[in-house]
């Protein structure tokens, strides 16, 4: 199972890359969408699986919390560089899992990053942790499943 688990995080990675390549490159500013913690439709559809999408969220949200703590560091040492990076690799890693506002977050601050420009990383460093938290929160209830299809959609 572990080996499953990690071709489908390699996947999750290459997919991250992939679909990255969205707001964040063209330049264009980020909107925050709603209070959908994780939008199910969006991680079945990338997912498919159910059973899958179950056992790769707590790794999804593990390797997060360790991309937190180096994304924190490059903030603190203002290394726009490596805050592209990490806020990269979250912004893919929430976004394969549904998890649309932390994505966008990230999103966002990769985007400033990009540019060179760390005047609200602090600002949007904080709000990617709260929105990691909420997601943490979210999922260590035992029917996060079931409140994650109630939830609307995120427009």
């Amino acid at each position: 199972m572990c080996k499953e688990i990690d071709s489908f995080k390699s996947a999750v990675d290459e997919a991250g890359g992939a679909c990255s390549q969205g707001a964040a490159t063209k330049g264009e500013p980020v909107e925050l969408s709603g209070d959908c913690v994780i939008d199910w439709d969006q991680l079945i559809g990338r997912i498919v699986d159910e059973d899958i999408a179950v056992e790769i969220i707590p790794v999804c949200v593990a390797d997060n919390r360790e991309r937190l703590v180096t994304l924190t560091s490059a903030v603190q040492a203002g290394n726009a560089e490596d805050v592209k990076l990490y806020a990269h690799s979250i912004k893919g890693s929430a976004a394969n899992i549904g998890a649309r506002q932390l994505s966008e977050a990230a999103a966002e601050l990769e985007h400033m990053a990009y540019r060179g420009d760390l005047s609200r990383a602090e600002e949007l460093l904080e709000q990617i942790k709260a929105e990691s938290a909420k997601l943490e929160s979210f999922v260590s209830n035992p029917d996060w499943v079931e409140k994650a299809k109630a939830q609307p959609a995120a427009k």
